[in-house]
């Protein structure tokens, strides 16, 4: 760029002092007033500060080192049955994302039939819980070529947590890396060493628990209601809320697996609150959970488990609206979907 071209973009004259100051013999430019030195801000004391992150250094590692122990602690109190080789090469087929492991976990009750029947995605990559419910009376395929509904599957001598992790990959098509099985009774002192949760309920699901159910002896429907209208929930304690889970007569099996998410997501909300849950969670909860998760796995998910808290929840279902149809056979009822449409569904809401 030539001189002239910079001259008649920027204005000198705004760079020269004023007339006045330029005067010969005047006392003016001696008037100008002089720069002071900005004067600089007291220093904080840095040692004030050095013991404040080294007592938070202090706290985290001590934190993580109780966690880690009552990891150990846990994984060593669980039941671990790994998957049988044939199982565990049909269930953890390829073209799935490293980054999301799934685990089928089933709720058994007294005579070992799954009443609850659960995929439980971690998806690293969304940061993302994916909770599908398979209805339990859900009809597939068993190995051997012969259908039956998808809770029977835990039951007789083949019947196991590996078994039921073959069966849904083969009807659906996915991956599924391990399995976890508990009765009611667990799943109750679960919920007993969070020190309860807080469950949304209708009024039909109020007056239900509390007129048709054993713990109309303990439960109030007025307080009940009460709760709902000043909290938004109510507050109840692990067979409380193993019950509310179980309710199917009010409705159907599909809003009976709602109802199990709900409590799920209730004991996350808890967790999310007061990590330090986890303490009594690892020591009261988990014995009596069978699983095929290994040792440094579990303790690995345990360390892992406050930032899992914080992972948003997708829910699903199987089988998805509109993908089924109801029938009785053998004087069954039983539910019998579209095994093409439900695995490419359920693959699109896990891997995305």
């Amino acid at each position: 760029m030539r001189h002239d071209e910079t001259d008649k973009k920027i204005d000198w004259q705004a760079f020269a002092p004023p007339p006045e100051a330029l005067e010969f013999g005047s006392n003016k430019a001696e008037a100008l007033p002089k720069k002071q030195k900005k004067q600089r801000k007291p220093r904080r004391p840095r040692g004030i500060l050095r013991r404040v992150l080294l007592w938070l250094m202090i706290v985290v590692l001590a934190s993580a080192g109780t966690i880690a122990v009552l990891a150990v602690v846990a994984a060593m109190r669980m039941n671990i049955a790994p998957m049988q080789p044939t199982h565990a090469a049909i269930a953890r087929r390829p073209g799935s994302s490293p980054l999301v492991t799934t685990i089928l976990v089933l709720g058994v009750d007294d005579g070992y039939r799954a009443d609850a029947v659960m995929l439980v995605s971690i998806d690293h990559r969304t940061a993302t819980l994916r909770l599908t419910s398979i209805a339990r009376d859900t009809l597939v395929r068993y190995p051997g070529g012969d259908f039956r509904r998808i809770n029977e599957v835990t039951i007789g001598q083949h019947g196991s947590g590996s078994r039921a992790a073959r069966v849904v990959a083969e009807n659906f098509g996915i991956r599924i890396d391990h399995y976890i099985l508990l009765d009611f009774g667990v799943f109750a002192n679960i919920i007993d060493a969070l020190g309860g949760v807080a469950v949304p309920m209708t009024t039909r699901e109020i007056n239900y628990l509390t007129s048709r159910t054993w713990l109309r002896r303990h439960l109030n429907a007025n307080d009940l209601r009460r709760q709902m209208e000043q909290n938004g929930a109510v507050w109840l304690t692990g067979q409380q809320a193993l019950m509310f889970s179980r309710i199917r007569t009010l409705d159907d099996d599909f809003a009976r697996g709602s109802r199990q998410r709900i409590v799920i997501n209730a004991m996350l909300q808890r967790l999310r609150q007061n990590p330090l849950l986890i303490i009594p969670l690892a020591i009261n909860g988990l014995p009596g959970v069978y699983t095929s998760i290994s040792h440094p796995r579990v303790v690995s998910l345990a360390l892992s488990a406050p930032l899992l808290t914080l992972y948003r929840t997708a829910e699903h279902r199987i089988p998805a609206p509109g993908t089924f149809r109801n029938e009785t056979r053998n004087r069954q009822f039983v539910t019998i979907p579209n095994y093409a449409e439900n695995g490419r569904l359920l693959r699109e809401f896990i891997y995305g």
